[in-house]
């Protein structure tokens, strides 16, 4: 669980670097966005550079991952 302020600045560039980290992975990962991630304005990027790869981006939305709930 990723709980926000995944950027300093809300750039992509920032967005970029997590994702590639979270890309070796190998359990799901979830992520909500904080307020540095939307500090740019380019919090839809964000979210789609993370879904990428493979993070969930729950954002108003829910997700069950083995039986356990999250919002």
């Amino acid at each position: 669980l990723l709980c926000g302020d995944l950027t300093t600045r809300g750039l992509t560039e920032e967005a970029e670097i997590v994702a590639q980290e979270l890309t070796a992975c190998k359990i799901p990962v979830l992520a909500v966005l904080g307020n540095h991630d939307h500090e740019s304005g380019k919090q839809e990027e964000i979210k789609d550079i993370l879904t990428r790869s493979r993070v969930t981006v729950l954002d108003g939305t829910s997700d069950v991952i083995h039986d356990i709930g999250f919002a």
